[in-house]
């Protein structure tokens, strides 16, 4: 297994560093009573409690930093007046007010700078600084943090200039510059020392033994690591990077038995933090261990145990969860369950740009892809791409694996048409069996009508940094997969062959085999990645009503269209998803359901509405959405890159079934 990714825990240092334990409050606000009302020392003491509260209750920090304000402002107190303004700052920068934020810390400037206190003007450098790393303004972060250092320096505060280069450590690691990262973190370290804060030395020679891994240095890594852990000091959360760092390390040497002992080390202190995320983190990271060793059972039984809701926004975790159920179905050779999981942990990946565990899951997908298919060119790729993923961050290789994509899908592509011939030559082996009767021709009918559905649920391999023009290719061959999947010539041909007879002796089937032969007809003979709402109406009519003398259980439908029928949209997009709705909803649901097709014209965009009472996605055997669904989500993400007006594709959840929303300009360009 390749190095799995490694959580980067980082403290963000703004303005000040002061514990934030509840006890300090209350001793401040013992303090605070000792004071008189429009004093110097009642202005600081409320901008010191309105500091202790960022980390507990944002609207405590403006109500303190408020009554500090006022008192500074009536005694017109410079330093009260700029530790109010950057309270504010940070206040309002929670709340995404970017502009106020803004406005109140070049305030504290503007005064910092009027009376020429050094400290006061680093510190106002800072909080700009720190407001431009939250709008993503990465110059503006270097250049503000700069400045704050050098007047910060002028003023021997080591804690800010720590925290100054802690922050411009974690900038360049989002960066993948490693490189420059470490140069910060080592003056962050040096600062620290002097600065006498045991706490954040261990935190600093933690996220140090992270960088070195990534470097793939596990030799300093490690060295690091046990720096961290020998700094006696209260903070926890530095060993449990430590630990998840040594624990990853020894897993990439395949050492699982000192893997999974550092594992342990890491859910125990998490367990005296009582922090249910690192502990479903460390248990996810056992699990891992567990189905190295092949030991699957013991692996089932943490994953089973592991409470996703605890992940929260932690997507890297949450990936991390759906890949080793995807891996433990894998080992047990249940490859469709297996595809499943991993399919989703692929889609977090992608979603967040979570670029080594998107390649992880990668190879897993196409090792199972390989085992459903039986194809040995598929087991060659998953480990040519092995081989990559073992190079961090490399973009000459990142973009030699994705050019190799191409032909892995061209091949898979080959593979499935291959598959699809010999199923219609066993078709062919049939046609004197539907040559005998109605019985016959029902066989064939159903027989194809299931190969058609079947083939739909091919999902796509989902590739994370490709240019605009390689993914609007895949996305065509996407398209091309999902309308085309299903060659019906020799069917129609059969059909056309036997049905004068049929008609003559069963005109009910005759009007059902038409109706088939309507739907199929929009797979023949075209290239094109649209059709006309004139004829998908007509297949979706055709559809429905052959559904309603099949289904088990009762059917309703109704279709309204006030748009003009000669517009293009995507090819079978009704047809896929009023499928969704009857596979996924109403066959599933004893009362069975209705769905209503709505098309409207809403300000110069086309409104396409499909929504069932069906028993909904969170009760659906399959979570996901279908190949038809994700086909055109993808699709639509690619051409909005091309048009000005954008197109948008909505899943909404309802108490009872499921809606679906799109919103299509008229305009809109498919090429």
């Amino acid at each position: 297994m390749t190095k799995k990714i490694v959580v980067f825990v980082f403290i963000f240092c703004s303005v000040f560093s002061f514990s934030q334990e509840s006890k300090v409050i209350d001793s401040l606000k013992r303090e605070l009573k000792l004071y008189k009302k429009n004093t110097y020392q009642y202005a600081d003491a409320n901008n010191e409690i309105a500091k202790k509260y960022w980390a507990v209750n944002w609207d405590s920090v403006y109500y303190f930093a408020n009554k500090a304000n006022k008192v500074a402002k009536l005694l017109k107190y410079s330093k009260g007046l700029i530790n109010s303004y950057l309270n504010y700052g940070i206040y309002f920068e929670r709340k995404e007010n970017f502009k106020l934020s803004e406005f109140y810390r070049k305030k504290a400037l503007n005064i910092s700078i009027k009376i020429k206190n050094n400290e006061l003007i680093g510190k106002s450098y800072f909080s700009i600084g720190n407001l431009s790393y939250t709008k993503n303004h990465n110059d503006s972060v270097v250049f503000f943090y700069k400045k704050a250092e050098l007047f910060l320096k002028k003023s021997n505060n080591y804690e800010i200039i720590a925290g100054i280069n802690n922050n411009l450590a974690a900038l360049y690691q989002g960066q993948n510059d490693f490189n420059k990262a470490l140069v910060c973190f080592f003056k962050s370290l040096e600062y620290y020392k002097k600065a006498k804060n045991k706490t954040q030395t261990s935190l600093v020679l933690s996220n140090i033994g992270v960088l070195y891994q990534s470097l793939g240095n596990d030799k300093l890594s490690k060295e690091y690591f046990l720096k961290s852990i020998s700094v006696i000091s209260d903070n926890l959360l530095s060993k449990i990077i430590a630990y998840n760092g040594l624990g990853n390390m020894y897993e990439n040497q395949k050492k699982n038995d000192s893997a999974l002992y550092f594992f342990e080390k890491g859910l125990n202190i998490s367990k005296i933090l009582k922090d249910q995320y690192y502990i479903n983190f460390f248990n996810l990271n056992k699990s891992s261990i567990y189905l190295l060793k092949k030991e699957n059972n013991l692996s089932y039984f943490i994953l089973r145990n592991i409470n996703v809701d605890s992940f929260n926004d932690r997507n890297e975790t949450l990936a991390m969860y759906y890949r080793n159920y995807g891996v433990y179905y894998y080992n047990l050779k249940k490859y469709i369950k297996a595809k499943e999981y991993i399919e989703k942990s692929l889609f977090i990946t992608k979603e967040n740009k979570l670029n080594e565990q998107f390649l992880e899951n990668n190879r897993w997908y196409i090792k199972i892809l390989a085992k459903l298919y039986h194809n040995s060119y598929l087991f060659d790729y998953s480990n040519y791409s092995d081989s990559l993923i073992s190079i961090k961050y490399k973009k000459n290789n990142l973009e030699l694996l994705y050019s190799y994509d191409t032909k892995y899908r061209t091949a898979e592509k080959e593979a499935k048409i291959k598959e699809q011939q010999l199923l219609l030559q066993n078709e062919k082996a049939n046609r004197n069996m539907a040559l005998g009767g109605i019985a016959g021709l029902v066989l064939l009918s159903g027989g194809a009508f299931w190969l058609y559905r079947t083939k739909q649920k091919q999902n796509q391999l989902q590739t994370q940094n490709t240019l605009l023009g390689l993914q609007q290719n895949l996305n065509a061959m996407q398209l091309e997969n999902l309308n085309k999947q299903l060659n019906p010539h020799e069917i129609k041909n059969i059909l056309a062959n036997i049905s004068p007879e049929i008609q003559r002796n069963a005109p009910e089937a005759y009007n059902k085999m038409t109706k088939l032969l309507n739907i199929t007809r929009a797979s023949l003979s075209s290239n094109s990645v649209t059709d006309s709402i004139e004829n998908q109406l007509q297949q979706i009519e055709d559809y429905l009503s052959l559904e309603k003398t099949v289904l088990p259980v009762r059917l309703q439908y109704t279709i309204h269209n006030t748009v003009e029928t000669n517009k293009q949209i995507p090819r079978l997009l009704l047809k896929n998803l009023v499928e969704n709705s009857i596979k996924h909803g109403i066959k599933n649901k004893k009362e069975g359901g209705e769905i209503k097709v709505n098309l409207l014209e809403k300000e110069n965009t086309i409104f396409i509405e499909i929504d069932d009472t069906g028993i909904g996605r969170q009760q659906a055997i399959s979570l996901d959405s279908g190949i038809g669904t994700s086909t055109y989500i993808n699709l639509f993400e690619t051409l909005n890159k091309t048009n000005t007006q954008k197109a948008s594709f909505n899943i909404i959840d309802k108490e009872n079934g499921t809606k679906v929303e799109i919103y299509i300009p008229k305009d809109y360009k498919y090429s």
